[in-house]
């Protein structure tokens, strides 16, 4: 991606939606909600959303869910880059994403928040390379732009053309024409000597068309300013910032631009608990907004409108936020499954009603049994079927059931039930010796003699089938604990006893990152670990975590979520008899959280977690929470007593 320009689809994308005869008046509409028809979107020959009914309106939040790999983030970018038609071109769209390109990591803040307008920002660039081309007498420059600009007109023209049909369609494929043969006769000629003229008038149509620079440096300004940031952070580089700042940022680039819909996308990944609810009620004062959020934080989504289901190609909305959503589609189930029972017993009912009739037609050899058999068949076969709609209004054949059928009523439909997911770490063997399978004491760390100490007399005892959560901000030290406790770096004082006998089990933070690096396949990952595992075993290990549809794939092509399953599967081949999770949700679906919970839950090793997640550490139950602060441990009695909201 280019700073301060509009990213382009990735390869091999296919995105469409219904267009209207009239799409480009429609587009111009001062509406500010959206509403596509018939959205199809697919990645490389795979389908991901098939003719969906995209609906959002003005001032309302949305949770857009589903399971990693569905197209969420795709969808997202597709309706904030235009990469679907129907988008309103006047309607002011911003993404908000994780900004971790080095291209984003290297620019400083005031220039990403500058670059969030993409019209403004390539304005100005053109203006920038105009005058230095103009300046130099580079004709091969100026003929480089006017050229860029050209095909910048065909690329328009061309999605006019794709969207109006009739009288308008045949005038706009005119001009398509015209547009294509001026592009040809400039490729022919070399040198024009109007060239040089026409750039200048272009260079003055450009400066009319924006303001003096500093206008937009002041806005910038403002825009940082009103999300905690001073001037001494203006021209730092991202890079130098930790992930609360530079979420900040990327709401910064909003607030710049002011937008109709800002889309979120995981916005409390790197953030500590404190960060997450900073956001949250920042996010509840842009009442005029429409909103929509991918998030796995549950807390986070309290208060979200609607709920936008995205599962078997579909996309589907409720009203309500997600607690709603999961009773509305338990009771959806059980209704169905009514229908069905219900449905069921008056098929069997009248198809033994039909074998009567027949066997007593064969008897008595009269037609009318015959006929009345034949009357009852059709009405099974044409009639009988759900007697209500999905609203549970009475079932109208004209409404309800449009266009040809076999029947006049539909059945029951089977909702599509994802596999389960089930996640399970195996039971650790008995220790022959009592005792806790970590024992830190007194313990102090600094990084380096000429830096303050990161922690400083810490004590803790992880006994045998403990849960324990560690909490905190960011850069208070909490990995720097996990990573003392399994031994990866040592103490500058005070002991660590580790059980002679436990197995201890790792999950770091930034596994997904450093996997991105691996180019083994998982299969060969896992038998890179563990040489001794059969080809037979290994498959089976990458099973256990739904893995075994890309036991051949690279590592470094899996999503974040496929790649915590990895790692999973790993752990779990340690027969472990305690695990240490920093950070293991940050990039699982709700679903893959939820079988976490579960396998730890059932798991009797002892179970040593991080996390900002607050539903995923209260769901632990854990016997005890730690607040690391101020190069501390400091013991919880509940983390709502922590932050409060």
């Amino acid at each position: 991606m280019t700073i301060g320009r509009r990213p382009g689809p990735p390869a091999g994308f296919q995105g469409s939606t219904q267009p209207s005869r009239f799409h480009v008046a429609d587009s111009a509409a001062t509406s500010s909600d959206l509403d596509l028809h018939a959205v199809s979107l697919s990645i490389g020959g795979r389908d991901l959303l098939v003719e969906a009914h995209l609906q959002l309106f003005q001032g309302m939040r949305y949770g857009l869910f589903g399971r990693n790999g569905t197209g969420k983030s795709l969808l997202l970018k597709s309706i904030a880059y235009r990469w679907l038609p129907g988008v309103p071109s006047d309607c002011s769209i911003f993404y908000v994403d994780q900004l971790e390109s080095e291209e984003h990591l290297d620019a400083t803040v005031i220039d990403l928040v500058l670059s969030a307008d993409f019209a403004t920002a390539t304005t100005l660039s053109r203006i920038d390379a105009l005058a230095a081309a103009l300046e130099a007498n580079d004709v091969g420059a100026l003929r480089a732009i006017k050229r860029e600009t050209m095909l910048e007109r065909i690329g328009d023209a061309e999605q006019v053309v794709s969207k109006t049909t009739g009288e308008r369609g045949y005038r706009a494929r005119g001009k398509l024409v015209a547009l294509q043969s001026d592009l040809s006769k400039f490729d022919l000629i070399d040198g024009d000597s109007s060239l040089v003229d026409e750039m200048q008038a272009l260079l003055v149509a450009l400066q009319s068309q924006v303001e003096d620079r500093s206008v937009y440096r002041v806005k910038a300004e403002k825009a940082l300013a009103s999300l905690g940031f001073d001037r001494s952070t203006f021209d730092r580089k991202l890079r130098q910032l930790s992930g609360g700042w530079r979420i900040r940022v990327a709401l910064a680039m909003a607030v710049y631009i002011e937008p109709q819909i800002l889309l979120l996308d995981e916005p409390t990944n790197h953030l500590d608990i404190s960060g997450i609810l900073w956001l949250k009620r920042y996010i509840a004062r842009l009442t005029d907004m429409t909103i929509v959020i991918v998030s796995h934080d549950r807390n986070f989504l309290d208060g979200i409108d609607y709920v936008l289901h995205l599962q078997n190609c579909k996309l589907t909305l409720y009203a309500g936020d997600y607690e709603t959503f999961v009773e509305t589609r338990e009771e959806q189930r059980l209704h169905r499954a009514t229908q069905r029972s219900a449905l069921d017993k008056k098929r069997s009912k009248m198809q033994a009603s039909i074998q009567a009739e027949r066997t007593r037609a064969s008897r008595s050899g009269d037609d009318k049994h015959l006929k009345q058999a034949a009357s009852r068949h059709k009405k099974l076969s044409e009639r009988l079927g759900v007697e209500t709609n999905q609203l549970g209004h009475r079932f109208k054949l004209n409404r309800d059931r449009v266009g040809w059928h076999h029947s006049r009523r539909g059945d029951v439909e089977e909702e599509f039930h994802e596999q389960a997911l089930v996640w399970r770490l195996p039971e650790p063997s008995a220790l022959r010796s009592p005792g806790p399978i970590i024992d830190v004491g007194n313990v102090s760390f600094a990084y380096a003699p000429s830096l303050p100490p990161t922690l400083t007399n810490v004590t803790l005892a992880v006994d045998q089938g403990a849960r324990i959560a560690i909490i905190g901000r960011n850069g208070q030290g909490k990995s720097t604990l996990m990573n003392l406790m399994v031994g990866r770096i040592a103490p500058t004082s005070g002991t660590i006893r580790t059980h002679p006998q436990a197995t201890i089990s790792y999950f770091e933070q930034h596994f997904v990152d450093v996997a991105r690096g691996v180019h083994d396949t998982c299969l060969e990952y896992v038998k890179r670990r563990f040489p001794s595992l059969s080809k037979q075993d290994a498959y089976a290990a990458l099973g256990a975590f739904h893995l075994a549809d890309q036991a051949q794939q690279p590592v470094r092509a899996l999503s974040g979520g496929q790649t915590v399953r990895l790692a999973f599967s790993c752990l779990a081949l340690e027969h472990p008899h305690a695990v240490f999770l920093d950070e293991p949700v940050n990039h699982l679906d709700l679903d893959a959280i939820d079988a976490l919970i579960e396998c730890l839950q059932e798991y009797t090793g002892a179970v040593v977690v991080i996390s900002h997640d607050i539903f995923f550490i209260k769901s632990l139950q854990c016997s005890a929470i730690y607040d690391v602060r101020g190069a501390g441990l400091h013991p919880v009695k509940s983390i709502d007593n922590v932050y409060k909201p």
